[in-house]
């Protein structure tokens, strides 16, 4: 017996979507490195020196990716795909700790959060917020 079910790729695209801000992300962080380092302080044992580079970077990126929302159809790709890159670091912070456990893996895991952290909570927040006060309740 078939069904003509309406299946809705919504996941599916979301899942290219959220590659793709891994992608822009990867590009910011990369694109702004020299500036960073030059406008930053050599010391970084201040919580404000070691996370304001990657979180104004962080910010930058995830207007950028929430900016998408408003060109593509399907509204809620966004948010989805910020809440898969969310599972993409707690699948990370997973595999790091049962794959290593040597010397490397405070220092990989310190790399993964400063640089995955600050896009995913920022990303999150801006494309929930945006989605949830332009597109909430519209298909």
């Amino acid at each position: 017996m078939q069904t003509s079910q309406k299946k809705s790729p919504v996941l599916l695209m979301a899942f290219s979507l959220s590659l793709l801000f891994i992608v822009l992300f990867a590009l910011a962080y990369i694109l702004s490195a020299d500036i960073v380092a030059s406008a930053s302080a050599r010391d970084t044992g201040n919580f404000f020196e070691v996370w304001l580079p990657p979180i104004l970077v962080g910010l930058a990126a995830s207007l950028v990716c929430t900016g998408i929302m408003f060109v593509i159809k399907t509204k809620r790709m966004v948010p989805v795909a910020f809440t898969l890159l969310a599972l993409y670091y707690v699948l990370g912070n997973v595999l790091l700790r049962i794959l290593l456990h040597d010397d490397t893996l405070p220092t990989l895991l310190q790399v993964l959060r400063l640089y995955m952290l600050p896009p995913v909570i920022i990303g999150n927040l801006l494309a929930w917020i945006a989605y949830r006060l332009f597109y909430w309740g519209r298909a």
